[in-house]
């Protein structure tokens, strides 16, 4: 798959916090991604993907946000 010019992004925002990382979709293999924690309160959080790309055909599986004590 050429990936020239393609810029995808899962990110996390709170009020005080941002964090993303590039990910690298492919339709050969699943990958996992993790990130690190991050700080919020009830109703803070902004979880999303950003994509900058010519059209792609890219499948996302799952998507899961665990709350860690």
């Amino acid at each position: 798959m050429d990936t020239t010019g393609v810029d995808v992004r899962i990110f996390m925002e709170t009020p005080k916090q941002y964090q993303d990382i590039m990910i690298h979709p492919t339709d050969e293999e699943w990958t996992a991604y993790e990130m690190d924690e991050i700080h919020c309160d009830k109703g803070e959080l902004t979880f999303g993907i950003r994509i900058i790309a010519p059209p792609i055909f890219v499948k996302i599986k799952e998507i899961r946000l665990e709350k860690v004590r």
